[in-house]
């Protein structure tokens, strides 16, 4: 199934305990040393985005 030129679907949640990735705005991570240890303790990969529009975000897991 591919969505939006994506070949995996892409769940999102806001439980850091279920997830694989953290997607979140550089300005937030910059702000909230909580999700940036949390990623660390897990091992989760971080993307950093600059600004909130579907174009970055679809660039964001298109190129991972």
């Amino acid at each position: 199934m591919e969505v939006m030129g994506l070949e995996k679907v892409i769940q999102i949640t806001d439980d850091i305990g279920i997830a694989d990735a953290v997607l979140a705005l550089r300005s937030r991570l910059k702000q909230n040393s909580w999700v940036r240890g949390m990623a660390k303790f897990r091992q989760l990969p971080i993307f950093a985005i600059k600004v909130s529009c579907l174009a970055t975000i679809t660039y964001a897991f298109k190129y991972q």
